[in-house]
């Protein structure tokens, strides 16, 4: 025998009621508390026999064989008499030979462990069961709500049948019209006496203000507001999902072996189908789950802008990151969602997690609102927790574009990690609060100036504008009201939420001595 069954298999010390109680793990093997403790390192335990991995936090995870705790507090007794014959009364086995005794506790054992395991498999089979069941109702659900688009889909179609047949009616009376119209004007080129004349000209009066009125009609019956923001939005709505359906049922399922982000070699870190159904460590729920997670593995940005689907709760989780390669080296940035907004955190110089989901961060951009572009400050300074202030970009501004990249940080430099200083916090007019010296030189422009906006702005309080020599990336906001009939220019971008967080930085700055830090920054992309 490898070992007796009132023995740890790893210390071949035998189990007690202490520090060595015996504890089984969920695939049927059973070791002492002590050596279990030893074995758990990051949350899970790999089984000595098997190799199977077990998640855990710590050694009360897993179950006390009483049983078997029992047999040896009687097993103590019994062999503490010496060579005491067992009193009359009690069980047969106790009356058999050492050697039979170990033999049949650990065939006992080892059937007790089997039918652990198996009664673990039938509850996964079971929850299986229910998913399965669940997953069925909701595709019902789906066939109702399907049935129910078909059906307006079917009344928009007959809407537009009868619009065409209105149309196709006008269409023949005009040309009647026009007819009409083409003959009034040859019988005037035919009079040849003022009272011909005068008779055909009474004649194409009355042909145009019969025309008017086929205008006047047309006018106020074409086009049908209703029929066509019917069909329009119906168009649009279907035509987006069919295509985000169309993508899900073409994904492959082997996904892990494609490249998420083919321009800088991200690659999926998702167990393959196959992988997942040979891992004999998973259970059923956690291979639904895995292959679940395959088919979510390559993302798109229609996926990251679905105000509902699965992708929502890996943004929620933090497993979303968008990947660039910045001079070979690998660069990836948080994607994360709050109510209706996406927002892209600023690149770092890192791999995103191994367990994420990545997406090119190039197909990302093309997301950022161009004519209106969002971007957003998170400041923290002393006692006070992180903040965000969110600033509206104006278009066509080469300022504002450069102020984008900088929050982005998509061409190296961002504004993490630098400072935001104020000049004072005294109730002026003009108090602003600066910022954006990401290098320690007055903050070197990223992109060739494009010329400076000409147009002067008043000065109120939330507009943002470039600050300091040239065209650095140094900025400035206003935080007071702003000096009554005074413009200024370099204005690229208004606070749109958080001047109140500006304030009180600048407060804290002026009063307290408060460090004030950017900690994160990026775009902001509404849903």
């Amino acid at each position: 025998m490898a070992s007796k069954a009132e023995e740890c298999e790893i210390c071949l010390v035998m189990f007690d009621g202490n520090n060595r109680r015996p504890r089984i793990l969920p695939c049927g093997h059973t070791f002492c508390s002590l050596c279990i403790a030893n074995l758990l390192q990051n949350g899970s335990v790999n089984c000595p026999n098997c190799r199977v991995q077990h998640s855990a936090s710590n050694v009360d995870d897993f179950p006390v064989v009483f049983v078997l705790e029992d047999f040896i507090k009687k097993f103590c007794l019994n062999a503490g008499g010496g060579n005491k014959r067992p009193a009359a009364g009690q069980p047969p086995w106790k009356r058999l030979g050492r050697k039979i005794v170990e033999v049949r506790e650990e065939q006992e054992a080892s059937l007790r462990n089997f039918r652990f395991g198996f009664k673990a498999k039938l509850s996964q089979l079971e929850d299986y069961a229910t998913s399965l069941y669940v997953w069925e109702c909701q595709h019902g659900e789906l066939d109702a709500k399907l049935r129910d688009v078909l059906e307006k889909q079917k009344i928009i179609k007959l809407m537009l049948e009868e619009e065409k047949r209105l149309v196709k009616e006008h269409q023949h009376e005009g040309r009647e019209h026009q007819i009409l119209l083409d003959g009034a004007a040859t019988s005037l080129d035919t009079a040849g006496t003022m009272q011909e004349l005068m008779a055909i000209v009474d004649t194409a009066e009355q042909v145009r203000l019969v025309a008017e009125d086929w205008i006047q009609r047309c006018n106020e019956a074409f086009p049908n507001v209703s029929v066509i923001q019917k069909s329009a939005k119906t168009r649009a709505a279907l035509k987006e999902t069919l295509n985000i359906i169309s993508e899900g049922m073409t994904c492959e399922e082997t996904s892990n072996d494609d490249v998420l982000a083919t321009s800088d070699g991200a690659r999926s870190s998702v167990s393959s189908a196959h992988e997942v159904m040979t891992d004999p460590s998973l259970s059923i729920p956690k291979k639904v789950e895995r292959i679940i997670n395959t088919l979510l593995s390559k993302l798109t940005v229609g996926r990251v802008l679905q105000k509902d689907g699965p992708v929502k709760d890996l943004l929620n989780a933090g497993e979303v990151f968008a990947v660039k390669n910045h001079r070979r080296c690998p660069r990836s940035a948080k994607i994360s969602r709050i109510g209706n907004e996406i927002y892209v955190h600023h690149l770092k110089d890192a791999r995103p997690p191994a367990s994420a989901h990545t997406i090119p961060f190039q197909e990302m951009a093309t997301s950022f609102d161009l004519s209106s572009t969002q971007v957003f400050l998170e400041l923290v300074w002393q006692n006070s927790p992180p903040r965000r202030v969110q600033i509206r970009l104006c278009r066509d501004n080469w300022l504002a574009k450069q102020f984008l990249m900088m929050c982005t940080g998509e061409t190296g430099p961002s504004f993490a990690n630098t400072g935001m200083f104020s000049d004072g916090y005294r109730g002026y007019q003009q108090e602003c609060i600066l910022g954006g010296d990401y290098d320690g030189k007055k903050g070197k422009a990223i992109i060739a100036p494009d010329g400076n906006p000409k147009e002067k702005v008043p000065e109120r309080a939330g507009v943002v504008r470039q600050y300091g020599p040239g065209n650095s990336t140094q900025f400035s906001v206003v935080i007071g009201s702003g000096r009554p009939n005074v413009e200024v220019d370099k204005v690229f971008g208004y606070v749109e939420n958080g001047l109140e967080v500006l304030m009180s930085a600048a407060k804290a700055q002026f009063q307290e001595k408060a460090n004030v830090v950017v900690v994160d920054c990026g775009a902001v992309i509404p849903l």
